[in-house]
């Protein structure tokens, strides 16, 4: 059988079916899509596949042969298979986890035990930033609110302890809206083109979660409805975790020379925290307990079973979460940064939380 002739369609679709849906759906898998900022995250999952055993005579004897076959019956993909391509789910798990700060404090330490000895081009050891860090520091605040990237930022900071002091919250907004540009996002999960009942229905309403935005509501009426609206968006720049702090580089090399770095970060992810998903819209969080203190290279996979369960929204799921504004954070920053934790509600034990 010829795998590539294999059509997993569901019956024929009408010309105006296939012009509603954006050209970026996936055929059969699901799509992360942030509402805020119109960008999506496709994740096409391949049919299952099944084997049949078949004997050829080759040579003189017979071989067992195994043929790959995809399974047709299989036309529906569950929210759950979307882990089937969990070495890229990352894509959309980064870019909503809020990478913890290294306290100020610390950081000034090692700048204080680093600023001496850096080389420049001519291999003199003269302090870098000697001349700027003598400026007002409202001059020096200004200098930082001008600089757009994360690295250059960081890299100033590193160069002089007043220059860290100047520039430290200007670092970490960049580096927030660098590693976390999707946290605190209105996510939905919509279906593939498999779904061909939810792209056909133009006057599909949205989630209840978004009724109450007027300015959304008004967009999506200009658009000509709630499918037709998803025809603006792009496909979100690819994302990893942030890179190595001070912390992870001093303890590698003492004598780190920071201008040499390609990236440095004042924030990271911690290799053995306990990460739990966020609804800041309903307070509530849920977290794989089973893996707890696995590894941060893991962590896509712990979280990435709670999320696309919650937000998908096609002609037959309505998840819980559809909708709403979600974070990915380890449990004690949550604890410590929300004043009204103790009202949030644990729904890790709802395994299946749909609300149809």
């Amino acid at each position: 059988m010829n795998n590539a002739n294999i059509n997993i369609a569901v019956g024929p679709q009408p010309a105006q079916e296939q012009a509603l849906h954006p050209s970026w759906t996936v055929k059969r898998g699901w799509i992360i899509v942030n509402l805020d900022k119109k960008q999506f995250v496709p994740f096409d999952i391949p049919p299952e596949v099944r084997y049949q055993t078949s004997y050829q005579h080759v040579n003189g004897r017979y071989q067992e042969v195994r043929h790959a076959v995809q399974d047709l019956d299989d036309r529906r993909p569950s929210p759950r298979k979307i882990m089937s391509v969990t070495h890229e789910y990352g894509e959309a798990i980064w870019p909503l986890s809020e990478p913890v700060l290294l306290p100020p404090d610390e950081v000034e330490r090692y700048v204080q035990n680093n600023i001496v000895a850096l080389p420049n081009k001519r291999g003199a050891t003269e302090p870098a930033g000697l001349k700027i860090h003598e400026l007002p520091y409202d001059v020096q605040v200004h200098i930082f609110d001008s600089i757009d990237n994360v690295a250059d930022a960081t890299k100033l900071c590193l160069s002089h302890p007043a220059l860290l002091r100047a520039g430290y919250k200007r670092s970490v907004k960049l580096a927030n809206e660098r590693w976390a540009s999707w946290a605190g996002d209105r996510l939905l999960g919509l279906p593939g083109q498999h779904d061909v009942q939810f792209w056909s229905d133009a006057r599909r309403a949205p989630p209840d979660a978004l009724s109450a935005d007027h300015d959304l509501m008004a967009d999506i009426e200009v658009a000509g409805g709630f499918i037709p609206y998803f025809k603006t968006f792009r496909r979100a720049e690819r994302r990893s975790r942030c890179p190595h702090t001070i912390r992870d580089l001093v303890r590698q090399m003492p004598q780190y020379d920071w201008a040499s770095s390609p990236s440095i970060s004042f924030c990271h992810h911690p290799s053995e925290a306990d990460y739990i998903v966020c609804n800041v819209t309903k307070r509530e969080f849920a977290r794989d307990v089973v893996t707890v203190g696995a590894k941060i290279s893991e962590m896509p996979l712990r979280v990435g079973r709670t999320i696309p369960v919650r937000i998908c929204y096609g002609s037959e799921e309505a998840g819980s979460w559809a909708g709403d504004r979600v974070l990915v954070r380890p449990l004690e920053n949550a604890r410590a940064g929300f004043e009204d934790w103790d009202r949030w509600k644990d729904v890790t034990k709802l395994d299946f939380p749909f609300t149809t």
